[in-house]
């Protein structure tokens, strides 16, 4: 069988459009509550759930800006009973300790009635940790409520103890509502913080200490809270859910902003639309369906490549796909294995909490497609000669010579298919019989499965050059049961 390091790892930096070193994701991390569990707050070992009293965090099904789940934060804070707290914490973002000194952060909050705090209500908040011992906040997203029984927000400086800002809107209850911030870290009065209420600038201090001095690596903390001394009723539960630390705003979530639309589903080898297959990697284009710039694709604690990568997901009729690379107007993705031939799906872009239209897709049983050097589905294929070297028209493979062929569409395969995982010792095999003409000779298939590695839905075909073939360059049409490649790939032969 032929494998190949350094070749193979180039040609998919060029599919998946990504350059080495390229600049920082917009997204730098998220938390969608839809993994099943508190992993993307804490599975990196960058954050965690702090709990004071009568106060606790859980994962609920009750309420879910997007997706099935979200968090519900209750405390039951009796006025004159001491603190009681439950806070969500963020210092570090993509395996760096300490956030940034300049970044975004938000969330999207449900309140289902107003509560009057006795002194404080912190719902949204920044700390810098001094030592082990010692975290002092600096500053403080609290909640009040006016006369007329209306809640609003105000901004507490915890360096200097004073309120720095009041919300003239109040918070709307039993919606959802979504709060952005802009935050400068900074140990003089350099520091800048930006409020926003659907999308609506409520708050802006310029010019303020917002970092106590630090040496520890986790110095820069954030936090979702529910966080008072005293409550009235005493009881209260507020709900949580896409909470982002990002590099620019993530958008109000109004319509005019995060409007996520697909244009096309193409198959991600040959470019061609109509269908798809189990397993099949593809291309979703459209508009405003991924962060700006790309991003590529990240394993998640199994060691699979994740299905949610910088607040985006692409769901096939709920079940969301491995994504391999997201970007404001394209998606690549691997249709999950558990669509069923002869069935359609629904296909979706989630992004941030926000779903475009679906879209049908017919399912087939394979959709066969051959890469092609310049990616246009079209000219030279992706073909390794047998010393490893790519196969071009100034490169030729000798006849006879086994040359290794990358495809997707193979549909399911033996051992079955699992979405996003690794290929390892038990490569996975098409259970539909492979064929391979090239120039209309049939070529001997030594192997077809899964490139090891590489995620499943990537077939390697090794092939053995038929000796009688005359010298140039000929068509090259991968068959998998009763379906063909694309036209036009081509291998040149000598």
């Amino acid at each position: 069988m032929l494998l190949f390091g350094l070749g193979l790892s180039c040609f998919l930096h060029l599919l998946f459009a990504v350059k080495p070193n390229e600049e920082q994701a917009a997204v730098l991390w998220s938390a969608g509550q839809e993994t099943g569990d508190y992993s993307e707050w804490k599975g990196d070992g960058l954050g965690g759930q702090y709990n004071t009293g009568n106060g606790v965090t859980v994962l609920t099904a009750e309420k879910a800006h997007s997706g099935t789940h979200g968090l519900k934060l209750t405390v039951d804070a009796p006025p004159g009973a001491g603190n009681h707290a439950t806070r969500n914490f963020r210092w570090g973002v993509k395996g760096i300790h300490s956030l940034p000194v300049d970044a975004y952060y938000s969330a999207w909050y449900y309140f289902p009635q107003s509560i009057k705090p006795t002194e404080f209500w912190n719902i949204f908040q920044w700390k810098t940790k001094i030592s082990a011992a010692v975290i002092n906040p600096t500053m403080v997203l609290n909640i009040d409520q006016r006369a007329d029984g209306h809640m609003y927000v105000y901004l507490w400086d915890g360096i200097r103890s004073l309120n720095v800002g009041d919300a003239a809107i109040d918070l709307p209850l039993n919606q959802w509502i979504h709060i952005e911030a802009f935050y400068h870290h900074a140990t003089d009065a350099t520091g800048h913080v930006t409020f926003w209420q659907d999308g609506q600038q409520i708050i802006d201090v310029a010019n303020v200490q917002t970092q106590w001095p630090s040496t520890d690596e986790d110095a820069r903390q954030w936090s979702i809270d529910s966080y008072t001394n005293g409550l009235t009723p005493s009881a209260a539960t507020i709900y949580v859910d896409d909470a982002v630390i990002s590099t620019t705003r993530v958008g109000s979530g109004s319509t005019s902003d995060v409007n996520q639309e697909i244009d096309r589903i193409s198959n991600a080898a040959s470019w061609l639309t109509g269908h798809v297959a189990p397993g099949q990697i593809v291309s979703v284009l459209g508009t405003n369906i991924g962060p700006k710039p790309p991003v590529l694709l990240a394993l998640d604690e199994r060691g699979f490549v994740a299905t949610e990568l910088s607040g985006t997901r692409v769901l096939f009729d709920g079940v969301p796909a491995p994504l391999l690379y997201v970007s404001v107007d394209q998606v690549n993705a691997v249709v999950p294995y558990e669509l069923a031939p002869g069935t359609s799906a629904l296909v979706m872009v989630e992004r941030l909490g926000q779903t475009s239209e679906p879209v049908s897709m017919p399912v087939v049983e394979s959709n066969p497609a051959l890469f092609t050097s310049d990616f246009s589905g079209q000219g030279q294929g992706v073909i390794f000669n047998q010393d490893g070297s790519l196969n071009a028209t100034n490169n030729p493979a000798k006849k006879g010579s086994t040359v290794s062929i990358f495809a997707t569409g193979e549909g399911q395969t033996n051992p079955p298919g699992v979405d996003g995982k690794l290929a390892d010792s038990a490569l996975p095999v098409p259970k539909l019989p492979v064929q391979v003409l090239i120039g209309g000779y049939e070529a001997d298939v030594q192997y077809a499965g899964g490139a090891q590695g590489w995620i499943a839905g990537l077939l390697q075909i090794n092939v053995r050059i038929p000796p009688s073939i005359p010298n140039g360059r000929h068509a090259v049409v991968l068959r998998i049961g009763a379906a063909s490649s694309q036209p036009g790939v081509m291998i040149t032969v000598w």
